[in-house]
């Protein structure tokens, strides 16, 4: 190592010494903590045989994309258990605890296709494998699987829960490091019917509401795409920020996803102007000039995603978008499993994403403190549930937050529109 030389200190352990500092000491740099090091790794190599050291700093070491053990990685990057892997996947994980960033699978392609043909080699000049059988593992591309269970079933609301729990029982260290493998009740078919239920059902919701105009106006500053994107970023996946270019009566021409669309009419009716201070809904808007200008920066979907909008025989053509924009109401939907309590599905927002939004505020396992007005009519829903002999978790599930829980601070509305959000409490059902 190269302590003392006034250069990086880079490491020069033997694998006994990396279990070791990973399991019994800190990463402090320091003469000390060598001598520690040491010291430790000869008593272990006298308790522990070769392969029983081998096996621990194979199940700990960091391999990247989150990955903690070669189980971990061959799941994260190739969605298989470790018997099922082939031999080049084999290689490319081995290649991996060096450096793991370096090698990374999709940023850095090339560099990581070098090295596990470089573990292909040394396998072979080793007698591990043969040379045919090297050859044809080096012949392969390097690929790794889509994301697939979970992770298909997007489930933000959900995972944070999860990690929130699992940090109140085992700690950061265990989560992070530990090499755990957690396995939860989410059903990703639920998941998915809740989380879109939830968003068309805001969307369809806000757009009864009025428009609230423009996200903003582009003045011929900057390149439009990067403006796009930097939009879009936080756009839910099927929604695109789209830029006008031309607007008639009757429909818009937009400039999206680098290619034209068009926003007809049909699709764009519901724009009239949000209701005043008096509650009175706006006359119908019969002119697509009134909501739309050349210039604006919206928020547009497909009209797959706007099913209350299709009526009156019309039939989208390609190329069509709705008008969109971010609903300024927020909904949460949760799932049990009425025999066991068991969570199914969890969709705490409209967009986890947005950071201009209150959905990372626990909306489903957290609430403000009712005003007294409110709380009557609580107790009296909750009587009334109680009466018509619900089920006991059902019951448990409804008094739970108010009976249980003290306020939280949340702010809604008021006359500056702030909208803020506290640390919540949880509510559990096993």
């Amino acid at each position: 190592m190269n302590y003392g030389t006034g250069r990086r200190p880079i490491g020069a352990s033997t694998i006994t010494q990396q279990v070791t500092k990973n399991f019994l000491l800190t990463n402090e740099v320091s003469i000390d903590r060598k001598i520690k090091e040491a010291i430790l790794s000869f008593r272990m190599e006298r308790a522990f045989t070769k392969d029983q050291i081998l096996a621990l700093y194979l199940n700990e070491i960091y391999l990247g994309m989150g990955s903690y053990g070669v189980a971990a990685a061959a799941l994260n990057y190739f969605d298989k258990s470790l018997d099922q892997l082939t031999l080049e996947e084999m290689a490319y994980l081995a290649a991996l605890p060096k450096a793991p960033a370096n090698y990374h699978p999709i940023r850095k392609t090339r560099a990581a296709t070098i090295r596990r043909d470089w573990v292909l080699r040394e396998m072979q000049q080793n007698g591990f494998i043969t040379g045919d059988e090297a050859r044809r593992a080096r012949a392969m591309p390097l690929q790794i699987a889509r994301q697939s269970g979970f992770d298909s079933a997007e489930a933000p609301y959900f995972a944070e829960e999860v990690r929130r729990e699992v940090v109140s029982r085992f700690g950061e260290d265990m989560l992070y490091a530990g090499g755990l493998s957690v396995r939860t009740t989410l059903d990703p078919e639920l998941q998915h019917a809740a989380r879109m239920a939830l968003q068309r059902g805001l969307e369809a919701l806000d757009r009864r509401q009025g428009w609230r105009g423009a996200l903003a106006s582009h003045t011929g500053d900057g390149d439009l795409d990067d403006i796009l994107a930097k939009h879009e970023a936080t756009m839910l996946e099927d929604h695109h920020a789209a830029y006008v270019t031309e607007v008639t009566k009757d429909q818009a021409q937009i400039y999206v996803n680098g290619g034209r669309g068009r926003i007809p009419f049909q699709l764009a009716f519901w724009a009239y102007p949000p209701r005043g201070e008096d509650g009175v809904r706006p006359q119908p808007l019969d002119d697509l000039r009134d909501a739309l200008a050349i210039g604006d920066i919206i928020m547009v979907q497909p009209p797959e995603g706007t099913p209350d909008l299709i009526r009156d025989g019309f039939e989208p053509q390609p190329g069509d978008y709705a008008l969109s924009q971010r609903p300024s109401v927020e909904g949460a939907i949760v799932a049990l499993d009425p025999h066991t309590g068991r969570l199914l599905a969890m969709s705490g927002g409209y967009n986890y994403l947005d950071p201009n939004s209150t959905a990372r505020c626990r909306h489903c396992v957290s609430r403000a403190r009712p005003s007294s007005r409110s709380s009557i009519w609580l107790r009296l829903i909750r009587a009334t549930i109680r009466r018509h002999a619900f089920s006991m978790r059902l019951w448990w599930w409804t008094r739970g937050p108010a009976s249980r829980n003290g306020s939280l601070p949340i702010t809604q509305g008021g006359s500056t529109g702030r909208r803020s959000c506290g640390s919540g409490s949880k509510n559990r059902a096993t």
